[in-house]
């Protein structure tokens, strides 16, 4: 599901040529990050 709506939104984005690209890619790769740090501490956090 996550890698799903990341994959959306860059192709979203991709259609947008800025100067702030740069920008929307890494905040795209910040929450991608954060979605595999979450399901990696998932079990952690239900015990």
């Amino acid at each position: 599901m996550g890698e799903v709506s990341v994959h959306l939104i860059l192709g979203v984005f991709n259609y947008f040529d800025s100067d702030n690209i740069w920008l929307i890619k890494t905040v795209v790769t910040i929450i991608s990050y954060s979605i595999a740090l979450f399901r990696i501490l998932s079990p952690v956090v239900a015990f």
